[in-house]
């Protein structure tokens, strides 16, 4: 007698992942057109046509641990050619979006995260935070010895002990939550996949890392592979950024400004934080034309998509208006206009929605796809 499954639809999974952006995964006949014109899938169960089905049925489960979702770079050629316009990018993506929620430690701020009606809630979290610092500042440097005094340009605005504080604790949340999320990830992947992950790890990971710097697969893209260099542009200047802060952490804290090494590391941090700043602000912008000059059969994309790129632009555009600002008021002055700090406030809110967050959001893709990738080159697929 042949073996029978019984599967048990999650109705509302599916109810989720059609709100997520997926309403459209019902069109699908199993054409296996997606999977042919994808030229990222395999041709052993090759993706998306399988993550269709199953999404179809709403099985959750096989499709969260399934690592091909995060093998998908979203480029959007199965979406436009997709006989029946069941969009099949745009499931994939509303997939991935259930995944971070699903794995993400603090699930009710992911699904905040990814609500635009939650947007308001979301950011009064930093805002509140940071207007605290701001009223308690002026007594804490009245207070502070001049031997630890590490004001920067707006340091009588916001102390900068306290920003540091803030956004370190930020940092340790998102590192701690990208940690649960992706452990958990792994193991789920491991449980259901056919086969285990007995490759090499570290050279698995370099591999993944090299693939990624390079943007390799990205550029296989056919309808949009526009795409992929303004993905890497906005991924260097990340790079940049995070570079320029930490030269900035041991000029404050190690070095000073004085000196030949003091002088050295701050005009790298001018020269580096200025070229990402100004790199960040074309690959976004790049991204945001690419992503609305896209029609509607290779989908327009979704809240998930818009908000965390609209945030991006947001981060470099303030940072790099702040500091004209605060400029256009001396360049070495202490104690910038009002439209200035305005525009600091602003950055130092996108900056912590953007990391804070970052396991919750669209973010959470460079960790969970880059686990996903490192499987996949371990398991053989």
């Amino acid at each position: 007698m042949a073996d029978t499954t019984v599967v048990k639809p999650d109705l509302s999974f599916i109810r989720e992942l059609k709100a997520a952006g997926g309403d459209t995964l019902k069109q699908c006949y199993q054409c296996a057109t997606c999977s042919v014109v994808c030229p990222q899938s395999p041709d052993n169960k090759p993706f998306p046509r399988k993550e269709m089905i199953w999404a179809g049925w709403g099985l959750k489960d096989k499709l969260v641990s399934d690592p091909d979702i995060w093998l998908c770079h979203h480029c959007g050629d199965c979406t436009s050619y997709c006989p029946r316009g069941a969009k099949p990018g745009e499931v994939m993506g509303a997939i991935r979006k259930q995944a971070i929620q699903h794995y993400a430690p603090v699930p009710f701020l992911a699904k905040a995260v990814n609500n635009k009606d939650s947007l308001l809630t979301v950011l009064a979290i930093p805002v509140v935070i940071l207007a605290v610092l701001a009223a308690i500042t002026p007594a804490l440097n009245r207070i502070l010895p001049e031997s630890l005094m590490h004001e920067g340009a707006f340091g009588n605005f916001i102390n900068t002990w306290l920003v540091d504080a803030t956004f370190i604790s930020a940092a340790l949340f998102a590192i701690w939550s990208a940690y649960k999320g992706i452990t958990n990830m792994w193991a789920s992947m491991k449980a259901n996949s056919a086969n285990a992950p007995t490759g090499n790890l570290m050279g698995s990971i370099i591999a993944v890392v090299t693939e990624i710097l390079s943007h390799s697969k990205f550029k296989e893209c056919d309808v949009n592979k526009d795409r992929a260099t303004a993905h890497m542009l906005t991924l260097y200047a990340f790079i940049g950024l995070f570079i320029t802060t930490n030269i900035g952490f041991i000029i404050m804290y190690f070095t000073g400004e004085e000196g030949v090494l003091g002088r050295m590391l701050w005009m790298m941090m001018k020269f580096i934080g200025n070229v990402s700043a100004v790199v960040l602000i074309a690959g976004a912008w790049l991204l945001y034309l690419n992503r609305k000059a896209k029609d509607e059969k290779s989908g327009l994309g979704t809240y998930f998509d818009w908000g965390f790129l609209v945030m991006v632009l947001l981060v470099g555009v303030t940072g790099f208006l702040a500091q004209i600002l605060r400029m256009l008021g001396g360049v070495h002055s202490t104690d910038p206009n009002i439209l200035a700090k305005a525009v600091y406030f602003i950055h130092l809110v996108t900056v912590f929605y953007l990391f804070a967050y970052a396991p919750y959001s669209k973010f959470a893709h460079i960790f969970y796809r880059t686990t996903a990738l490192v499987f996949a080159k371990m398991s053989s697929r």
